[in-house]
């Protein structure tokens, strides 16, 4: 947002033209190398911190002998990412640059699937992301040999995370929240909320241990006329999801 180099080594791709897919996508996960590697680097340190100055001895010793350690990791903008990328691979974006050559928006010509529509085409990039991110810190050691878990869980945070965040090309502008756990975007889900469902389902639970969440809101009136009718139908909603997903 500020145009500050922020990691020095990689370099931005070039050019005025539409962006290749298979480049960003290169560019990408070698970004994530580094994000990940900082990102256990310092948990590894708060909890070797924790200990070194605040031990909880008297926790501790309530504990059994043999004690499993895990380590909380997370992910936030699941569906900004993935309709991001889904959006260079099925429509055609192209970079808006200031004076400085710094890309501050997007051209996107076309229409192109987003997340949260039960299409695979966006939703097995958002499922590949979660793996590939659960990967990545899979491979680096913990404190402790702690076991890593990850979550999509963002509730409050992103809210935080998209005020500091520049413009998509998914249409996300600048500084707006992200939306919140494994949401989609707001408003991208246009097919219902049993869609919905079905595309967070996609989402590997062995590459997500520590939760995974999806938050809806519902009118009372748009399930029915009366109490019964309302939970009836939410019951029914919820039962077709679970049952779609096996």
């Amino acid at each position: 947002m500020t145009g500050k180099q922020v990691v020095d080594g990689y370099e931005a791709i070039e050019g005025d033209g539409p962006l290749d897919f298979d480049e960003v996508w290169v560019k990408y996960e070698e970004m994530l190398n580094w994000v990940v590697e900082t990102y256990v680097e310092a948990l590894n340190i708060i909890h070797w911190s924790h200990d070194k100055y605040a031990y909880e001895a008297i926790e501790m010793a309530l504990h059994d002998t043999d004690i499993v350690r895990t380590m909380g990791c997370g992910i936030a903008g699941l569906s900004i990412v993935a309709d991001s990328l889904s959006a260079i691979k099925h429509a055609t974006v192209t970079p808006v640059r200031d004076d400085t050559g710094l890309v501050v928006d997007y051209l996107v010509e076309g229409n192109f699937p987003r997340y949260g529509n039960d299409d695979d085409r966006a939703d097995d990039i958002a499922a590949t992301i979660v793996h590939m991110v659960m990967a990545k810190i899979k491979a680096i050691p913990m404190y402790r040999n702690a076991i890593p878990t990850q979550s999509v869980l963002t509730i409050t945070s992103n809210v935080v995370y998209g005020k500091n965040t520049g413009n998509f090309p998914s249409g996300h502008r600048a500084g707006n929240p992200f939306a919140p756990g494994a949401n989609p975007e707001n408003g991208a889900d246009t097919h219902g909320m049993l869609a919905s469902m079905l595309s967070v389902g996609k989402l590997d639970y062995t590459d997500a241990l520590d939760g995974i969440s999806l938050t809806n809101t519902i009118v009372p009136t748009s399930l029915g006329r009366d109490k019964n009718e309302q939970i009836g139908n939410l019951v029914g909603i919820m039962d077709a999801g679970m049952v779609a997903q096996g």
